[in-house]
């Protein structure tokens, strides 16, 4: 174990991996500090190696917020994403950060989303550590790492990841202004408005983050909480968590009231509980805590049917991690435990609470792919499990979470197909990536400069082309931009791509879709690259 420095014997023992003192004050040597953010970081990038090698197979909603992060380097801004009447451009100008030094590609809107999630895994680690050192930190932070699908959504393609880290940024904030930068000794009122302020920001990013408010609503009394301290002071640092957080909501306010916002989309309603509850048991809570697998299978998902000793192993994990939640929540009692550290355990059951009780009532809940909401379960697994770790202490605990971080690791492992096979990481699976810049200059050279095509295919390809062609969606509900709609009307000569692992459609009757737009048929010819398909289309001229 690298050294660690302390200055008096209970220090040395608090920084120890078997500690379950709050180790706040303790002097940590800089290999200590050093070595386990840098295990952090090589786990985090090494597990997620399957889809930046692949990144190429970016989607349209991700491909949406790069394309517009293009347009803002063009100087074409807007507060709301392209689209959308509810999230903000935040994670648009994050990407735009990254295209500007070496110019727009799907990779560089992989890594504005993962350098997110990069600095959330610090926060919660350095937050962790104040209390249970940089071993137990470690272990509370593995989840973050080994992520099953429903958080490698936020965590590989945005937009949403910009409000998640700022949701994390909150905790450790609020946990920092309760530490002080000095000792509890320190504190003053005016740090608990930065945390609480970012609470609200995180809100204006994108609204799921709402389902951390609770959660950090009770954190920030506990953190303003000291005992034997008068209730003056009591009063003022949750006053001034207040007023940070009415601070941090002028932005999302000015949202509501800007042109164009919608405040439809997002809600909660009794009406679609039996729906959603049907959803929660029978797909999305299995995959989400990871006691089942999903991966896809030419083009569709399918359940990865488990042999016996894995599936125990799975559903071992997921009691674990649940267990670990409950303790969280019970762990409040128990006196033997520092308060900084029991603190975590109920602010973390607290979201994921909220989290249940909010995909159980949204409006946005649709199938599988909805356990996505759930993600928060898992980004908040470290506060969680903090207690846990601080009872049992570093090793111990390490052996009881291994079930569910080896199932965790196995469900997003799997959920990379096609680009995982076994352990091996397959790079564009039949060549897609090829094929498709081999139809760009197929394209190009018959004078196609906008096509048209399912919403799943339309926005990746106009980014991956790198708007030389512009691919708009069939339907008008699924149109994001509306300028490309109108390049689409004006040119003269268009086409219609077909992938079928992304298209919904058939292909032999495209030729209607073409005319139900509104596309006049003349001249037609057919190519085909691959397994992609394309019609080109000359306009017949106006009589």
């Amino acid at each position: 174990m690298p050294p660690v420095t302390a200055n008096k014997p209970h220090e040395l023992a608090a920084a120890s991996p078997d500690a379950a003192q709050p180790a706040s004050h303790v002097r940590i040597g800089w290999r200590a500090r050093a070595i386990p953010v840098a295990w952090l970081l090589v786990l985090s990038v090494g597990f997620r190696l399957p889809a930046l090698v692949n990144a190429s197979g970016v989607h349209s909603d991700a491909a949406i917020v790069g394309l517009q992060a293009m347009h803002m380097l063009r100087g074409e801004w807007s507060p709301l994403l392209f689209g959308s009447g509810y999230q903000t451009s935040i994670d648009s100008a994050i990407a735009a950060l990254f295209f500007a030094p070496a110019g727009p590609s799907p990779l560089a809107l992989m890594l504005s989303t993962l350098a997110g999630h990069l600095l959330l895994t610090y926060l919660a680690y350095a937050m962790l550590r104040r209390h249970l050192g940089p071993w137990g930190a470690l272990v509370c932070v593995l989840p973050l790492v080994f992520t099953p699908p429903s958080v490698h959504t936020y965590v590989l393609h945005p937009p949403r990841q910009a409000s998640l880290t700022l949701a994390v940024a909150s905790f450790w904030a609020l946990d920092r202004a309760a530490s002080g930068a000095r000792g509890a000794s320190a504190r003053s009122p005016l740090a608990f408005a930065p945390g609480a302020a970012l609470a609200t920001l995180a809100c204006f990013a994108d609204p799921y983050a709402m389902v951390f408010l609770p959660g950090l609503a009770v954190f920030a009394i506990c953190c303003a909480y000291e005992r034997g301290a008068k209730w003056f002071a009591l009063t003022q640092r949750v006053g001034s968590a207040a007023l940070g957080a009415l601070l941090g909501f002028v932005p999302l306010f000015l949202l509501w009231r800007y042109p164009g916002a919608k405040h439809g989309t997002v809600g909660l309603t009794s009406a679609v509980l039996a729906h959603n509850y049907r959803l929660l048991v029978d797909t999305c809570l299995p995959w989400g805590l990871s006691y089942e697998a999903w991966a896809e299978q030419g083009g569709r998902w399918a359940r990865w049917v488990a042999p016996l000793p894995v599936h125990v192993l799975q559903v071992t994990g997921a009691l674990v991690l649940v267990g670990g939640i409950t303790f969280g929540a019970l762990a409040l009692r128990m006196q033997k435990l520092p308060w900084e550290v029991r603190r975590l355990g109920l602010a973390g059951a607290i979201t994921s609470a909220a989290t249940v009780g909010g995909f159980l009532a949204s409006v946005m809940v649709m199938d599988q792919f909805s356990t996505r909401y759930l993600a928060s379960i898992v980004l908040v697994a470290p506060l969680s499990l903090a207690p846990l770790v601080a009872l049992l202490h570093t090793r111990r605990a390490t052996l009881l979470l291994a079930p569910y971080l080896a199932s965790a690791a196995l469900a997003g492992w799997l959920g990379f197909a096609p680009w995982t096979s076994g352990l091996r990481i397959v790079a564009t699976p039949d060549g897609t990536a090829r094929d498709e810049r081999v139809l760009e200059q197929m394209l190009t050279a018959r004078g196609v400069g906008a096509a048209m095509a399912d919403y799943w295919v339309s926005y990746r390809l106009t980014l991956l082309w790198g708007e030389r062609i512009v691919v708009v969606p069939k339907n008008l509900v699924e149109d994001r931009y509306a300028p490309y709609i109108d390049t689409f009307a004006r040119a003269k000569t268009v086409a219609y791509v077909f992938d079928p692992e992304r298209s919904r459609e058939a292909y032999d009757s495209i030729e209607q879709q073409l005319k139900d737009r509104d596309v006049a048929i003349g001249a037609t010819e057919r190519l085909h690259v691959g397994r992609l398909s394309a019609l080109v289309v000359t306009r017949a001229p106006v009589p």
